[in-house]
């Protein structure tokens, strides 16, 4: 521990102010895990302040001004004691309201702790040797404090220069309890922070420096979320400037994490943790999304490792999912790749199994940490998915469709503001199951029976709703921002039903959409669009109507309410004025 500890330097905490408010996130690896950085610190500086007070300040005869001056001056920082005595019969020294003062003066306190009692025998001076036989301190509580310039409050408890002469004293510490403590870490970049409340630590000689500690009852507050409970216990050594690790269980609101890791204090802030983390996901969206009505359901686990280094941090590993759903949306057997560092935030090789088929996307966010404002990016693709499944889980009303559909989707939009910036463009094919192939454009083809030419189909008529899947093969092209999804020419068809549109919508209001109907059967082609408007919302019903055709028209108005103009050929030629 006598190596520089630059004080200008400080963790570059990740932040989350990349959490989008209208499109769930995919998650995201659990924003305590910010915290773990400072965490490791909390404990070494408990030993530090105990021999600042005792054994590298000369106290002398009683005189705590010089002491608190002589501390002061180590770490560069003000430093007030109330009260400085000595138990004769035990060589215990009592120090009183112990003050470390705050980055600059004015600011509030870096660490004041009540009581801080230092058994330490004199006769062991004789040998040489400085004895700490134990150091209790009580009701005590640190604050570091970090802004965006890389400022940060915690003190350099390290020499500039290590000292090469031989030593006059051997200094022990044998044992060091930190009860009733408090840790608060404020982040006035992110905005972010986190109290650890009930802090207790223990640190003890034992083949070695050995320690343990924990916390209950903590909170981390990100932004304007929902402030999060945590609690923690863990194990750790202490090696020639090295904490390390071995256990540390963090529980917090909606995650438990398994993590072990590294401090060098040496080359602070050089520190390494290995995460194992399971995450539940209704509880991330109760707490990041509390106003959205869309719903999460599931869990995740995160395989990863936190690097924290001098000019940035890394944040990688790999989360899997048997089961994530998004509203009635399932997918299976989630899995992917992530990464955070200080400039972006991305989800890179995920897939999932999706109602039959599989799908593979990937998520970034960036840039971050810039001035420049940062967007996101979410792109999808998808292949052989059961529409029949889909169509079911939708619970469609007036109508279900069958096939497997395939395509791509990208959207992007400024962090933030999704409503006010989303823009992207995609492509949807579905294939007809093989055994009920779909009619084309040309009303003269096979499907298009003889005796429907003929006629002698017309009637009875049936306006009831088409009943099970109806086979289904389309084309979809669009492009959409904000106001406007602009579709390029796209088919959808039936065996006995062809439709070939483009236009653009608002969104469902303000359409102009121009459409050709090639139809073997008006009264199937007829249930089948009023089954469609149903399951848009517009619940309606076919009316009885024969022979086979085409319709060139437009739609008009929102899908909910369509205004449909155009003109008809089949047995001769009609023009249809308005169909709402």
């Amino acid at each position: 521990m006598t190596d520089d500890i630059n004080q200008e330097e400080t963790p570059d905490i990740p932040s989350t102010d990349a959490v989008e408010q209208d499109e769930p996130r995919p998650r995201r690896r659990h924003p305590v895990l910010r915290a773990l950085g400072v965490f490791g610190t909390i404990f070494v500086v408990i030993i530090a302040v105990s021999i600042v007070t005792t054994v590298t300040v000369d106290l002398g005869p009683g005189l705590r001004v010089l002491a608190a001056t002589a501390g002061g001056n180590y770490l560069k920082r003000e430093m007030r004691i109330g009260g400085l005595s000595i138990r004769l019969l035990t060589g215990t020294f009592v120090v009183d309201d112990l003050l470390i003062g705050g980055l600059n003066p004015g600011d509030r306190p870096f660490f004041v702790a009540k009581r801080i009692e230092i058994a330490m025998p004199l006769s062991a001076l004789v040998n040489r040797e400085v004895l700490v036989q134990s150091v209790e301190l009580t009701d005590w509580t640190m604050l570091v404090e970090t802004w965006p310039n890389g400022r940060h409050s915690f003190p350099k408890f390290t020499r500039d220069t290590p000292s090469t002469g031989k030593k006059r004293f051997v200094t022990t510490v044998k044992w060091v309890h930190a009860g009733n403590g408090k840790f608060i870490l404020e982040d006035h970049g992110a905005p972010w922070g986190t109290v650890a409340r009930n802090l207790d630590v223990v640190v003890r000689q034992d083949n070695g420096y050995r320690g343990t500690a924990r916390f209950s009852g903590g909170t981390v507050s990100i932004q304007k979320y929902l402030p999060m409970w945590a609690d923690m216990d863990s194990e750790f050594t202490i090696d020639r400037g090295l904490v390390k690790f071995s256990r540390l269980d963090l529980k917090a609101d909606g995650s438990v994490s398994k993590i072990t890791g590294t401090v060098d204090l040496a080359r602070w802030p050089e520190q390494t943790w290995n995460v194992q983390a399971r995450v539940d996901f209704p509880r991330m969206r109760e707490v990041f999304f509390a106003r959205e009505s869309w719903r999460l359901s599931g869990y995740g686990d995160f395989t990863g490792t936190f690097h924290l280094f001098k000019g940035g941090r890394e944040l990688k590993g790999t989360f899997t999912s048997p089961q994530a759903g998004v509203n009635v949306y399932r997918f299976d057997n989630l899995r992917g790749a992530l990464l955070w560092v200080p400039d972006r935030f991305e989800v890179t090789n995920a897939s999932a199994r999706v109602y039959g088929g599989d799908s593979r996307f990937e998520y970034r966010i960036a840039p971050l940490g810039s001035p420049t404002p940062a967007s996101a990016r979410f792109d999808a693709a998808y292949t052989g998915v059961d529409v029949a499944t889909y169509s079911d889980v939708l619970e469609l009303p007036g109508i279900r469709f069958g096939g497997r559909a395939s395509g791509r989707n990208v959207m992007e939009w400024p962090l933030g503001r999704f409503s006010a910036g989303v823009h992207g463009e995609g492509r949807m094919t579905v294939d007809a199951p093989a055994e009920s192939p779909v009619l084309g454009r040309d009303p003269t083809q096979a499907a298009i029976t003889e005796e429907a030419r003929l006629g002698k189909n017309w009637g009875p008529f049936d306006a009831r709703p088409l009943v099970g899947h109806v086979p289904v093969g389309a084309d979809f092209t669009y492009r959409f921002d904000p106001e406007w999804v602009t579709i390029d020419p796209s088919r959808f068809a039936t065996p006995k039903t062809f439709v070939s549109f483009e236009g653009r919508t608002a969104w469902g209001e303000r359409s102009h959409i121009p459409f050709h109907v090639t139809s073997a059967d008006w009264q199937e082609s007829d249930r089948l669009l009023a089954g469609i408007m149903s399951a848009f919302g517009s619940s309606t019903g076919a009316v009885p109507v024969g022979g086979w055709g085409e319709f060139d028209g437009t739609m008009t108005d929102a899908f909910k309410h369509p205004h449909i103009e155009g003109h008809f050929r089949g047995e001769g030629e009609c023009h249809v004025s308005t169909i709402h």
